[in-house]
């Protein structure tokens, strides 16, 4: 009997799993959101990077943005009290309420390592990095959280 054949019927006889779910995703508890957001006040060696991971901390929380689109935050994105964005991902439209304790953090964070005051359009980047650099010096951030 010729190999390939036998290779064939035994395809058949594997049967894949069916209905398989992925687990639930668990949100983190009020305390573990507490304990994150006192860690991002800790980390690092300057204000500097406590007040902007304190502000990426407290972006996730209040608006379940990914970390790329954190990363790339225009300040032209706030609009009083709301974000308008597009998602980096999918390009999807999204319209988020600001809560006070987040606005303040925003308005906290300092201008990103050297991009001009006056000119500066991002929260967390200076626009000299790739987009690729940008996300992973975020992620790295949250790491460390």
């Amino acid at each position: 009997m010729n190999r390939s054949v036998l290779k064939r019927d035994e395809r058949k006889r594997i049967k894949l799993p069916k209905n398989i779910k992925p687990e639930p995703v668990v949100p983190y508890t009020p305390a573990e959101v507490e304990k994150m957001i006192e860690a991002a006040t800790l980390i690092g060696k300057t204000e500097y990077e406590r007040l902007r991971a304190r502000a990426m901390v407290l972006l996730l929380r209040h608006t379940a943005l990914r970390i790329s689109d954190i990363a790339l935050m225009a300040r032209s994105r706030i609009d009083g009290n709301v974000i308008l964005l597009h998602t980096h991902k999918t390009g999807a439209t999204i319209r988020l309420p600001i809560p006070d304790e987040l606005q303040a953090a925003l308005e906290a964070v300092p201008t990103p390592k050297g991009a001009d005051p006056k000119t500066s359009t991002h929260f967390f980047t200076n626009g000299g990095a790739s987009v690729r650099t940008t996300i992973s010096v975020a992620e790295r951030c949250l790491r460390s959280v």
